[in-house]
């Protein structure tokens, strides 16, 4: 071989030498970051603390690789998932793991996030009020999710039925059922932030409030499946510790947080000022049991599940940081 080749080859590995020394750190940290699958079925801010995490490079600062997944089947589809074993957590209504639990599931509640209901019914400005919903076809969810039940929650209270009074349409996220409103396919959505707002900003009326319907309420939460708590605690625990210091972040810092709902929802400035001020009060790792007990309570009342359910096991909490 021509010895200035070798001679090249020699300064070509004594170059990639210092860079492995001087990048060995960071290597290793990128070796050793834990990857965590993290589904979620809308963009929206009830999965606010997720973005932020990701924006501000705190997963990284706690040694994991986060993929952030949109789930387009629902909150149903994404614990389907999660009990698969193909996503580590989700991030849904407590509604939807509370009934795949009581059904069997190993899912678990390991913190919460949004703890009051953010939602609100949405409606053509000819109707002016719950009781004109009657005959008329409204977007929720699913049989069984938040959007469902703050329906029948508000249905029940105006002396309606929500089986026989009203036309229900299930539909996941609230991106989706603000363009079924928009396009009139529907006389009224059942929509949050910041969707809720835009609706407002297009000219339909709210007519309902979840806030005025439900003292106790669990609205959403990070779950996970109990074989990953087993498996590798220190997963959840550095999980969990960087969706903490996203609600915190979010909490202190206005104006970074609302840039960075801006780039996943894509919705105006006006819009998400509105949005900050609505949601960030309900934002908690806190569990509310009584929410969860009323939660169940409404799945017993629809037959989604028998009364003998048993709650046990299916909040755990130790991996919250202690520190909050």
């Amino acid at each position: 071989m021509d010895k200035h080749v070798v001679r090249g080859l020699g300064l070509a590995a004594l170059v990639l030498l210092f860079f492995l020394s001087d990048h060995a750190d960071c290597y290793g940290q990128a070796l050793a970051a834990k990857t965590v699958r993290v589904g979620f079925p809308s963009r929206s801010a009830l999965s606010w603390p997720l973005f932020v995490a990701e924006e501000k490079k705190i997963y990284a600062t706690e040694g994991l690789a986060v993929e952030l997944l949109l789930i387009q089947g629902g909150a149903a589809r994404a614990v389907q998932i999660l009990t698969a074993g193909d996503l580590d957590f989700v991030v849904v209504g407590t509604i939807t793991t509370l009934t795949a639990h009581l059904k069997g599931s190993p899912v678990v509640i390991v913190s919460g996030l949004v703890n009051l209901s953010p939602f609100e019914i949405y409606v053509n400005p000819e109707i002016d009020s719950v009781r004109g919903l009657r005959g008329k076809a409204i977007v929720s969810g699913a049989l069984g999710g938040p959007p469902h039940f703050v329906v029948s929650v508000v249905l029940r209270a105006a002396g309606l039925d929500p089986k026989r009074d009203v036309k229900q349409f299930a539909m996941a996220g609230g991106h989706n059922r603000i363009v079924a409103l928009e396009q009139r396919q529907v006389d009224a959505a059942v929509l949050e932030p910041p969707f809720s707002f835009r609706a407002a900003e297009m000219g339909f009326r709210r007519i309902a409030s979840a806030r005025d319907y439900l003292s106790d309420d669990q609205n959403n939460a990070v779950a996970t499946s109990r074989p990953l708590l087993q498996r590798d605690p220190e997963k959840v625990r550095k999980f969990l510790r960087a969706v903490t210091k996203g609600m915190r972040f979010i909490e202190s810092n206005r104006e970074e947080s609302i840039k960075v709902l801006e780039k996943y929802t894509k919705q105006s400035r006006p819009v998400l000022e509105k949005t900050y001020d609505f949601i960030v009060p309900t934002i908690s790792e806190k569990v509310n049991m009584k929410g969860v007990e009323a939660i169940h309570q409404y799945l017993v009342d629809f037959g989604i599940v028998t009364a003998s359910g048993d709650l046990q096991g299916f909040v755990d909490l130790r991996f919250l940081p202690r520190d909050g």
